[in-house]
């Protein structure tokens, strides 16, 4: 029988939104790529926080490593990595060559996939599907059936909501979607920020409302 990844520390716990997390360690050693560099994760090493196993695989060079969590119903395997302050709750599925990292969060039914980065203070949630080379960073949010593939970088403050986005530049997606210009995306964007962090209307009405301004 095959030496399991890694235990589950039933000693060293902690709480996050209820839900009981606990510790991993690696229980034999094992190569990682991260971050375009291979590391060696050593027997005997720390790593961060699951609920069960059925959130973290034993199988593939997947790794959940520092203070990052897996929780909820969500599953991390194959070859992804998460690291950091990163979390990944609800129903995510993350796998691939994915990696996460930063404060990143990651939830509802998410999926993460093939070789996607995320980092900063990022978020993907809703039905969102987020793969290729896709690299998502700073401010940007991700949500509602949103679907990120191939090249396509997101940073700052972009918020990208039930737009498919392949080798096109997102903002020029965005530009023609709602139809204005670069400074008026800009602004549509920061309103459109504010009131997502007072948690009121939603992007589509904010939009609305600055195109009713201009005409």
């Amino acid at each position: 029988m095959e030496e399991n990844k890694y235990s589950i520390l039933k000693d060293d716990y902690i709480f996050v939104n209820g839900r009981k997390l606990y510790r991993i360690r690696a229980e034999k050693s094992f190569e990682i790529s991260r971050d375009g560099q291979v590391i060696m994760i050593r027997a005997g090493e720390l790593g961060g926080y699951i609920e069960s196993e059925l959130n973290f695989s034993q199988n593939g060079s997947c790794w959940v490593a520092e203070d990052a969590k897996v929780y909820g119903t969500a599953s991390v395997f194959e070859n992804a990595q998460l690291y950091g302050k990163a979390e990944v709750f609800d129903d995510v599925s993350m796998f691939g060559n994915s990696e996460a990292c930063g404060n990143v969060k990651i939830h509802g039914n998410a999926f993460f996939f093939e070789n996607a980065k995320a980092s900063g203070n990022a978020e993907i949630y809703g039905n969102s599907r987020v793969g290729g080379n896709a690299e998502l960073s700073g401010e940007v949010v991700v949500r509602g059936s949103a679907q990120i593939t191939n090249d396509v970088k997101l940073n700052d403050n972009f918020y990208l909501s039930g737009i498919i986005a392949n080798d096109e530049d997102a903002q020029k997606i965005a530009q023609k979607k709602f139809k204005i210009s670069q400074e008026q995306l800009e602004k549509k964007f920061e309103n459109w920020y504010k009131n997502y962090a007072n948690k009121n209307d939603s992007i589509e009405n904010t939009n609305k409302s600055q195109e009713d301004k201009t005409l």
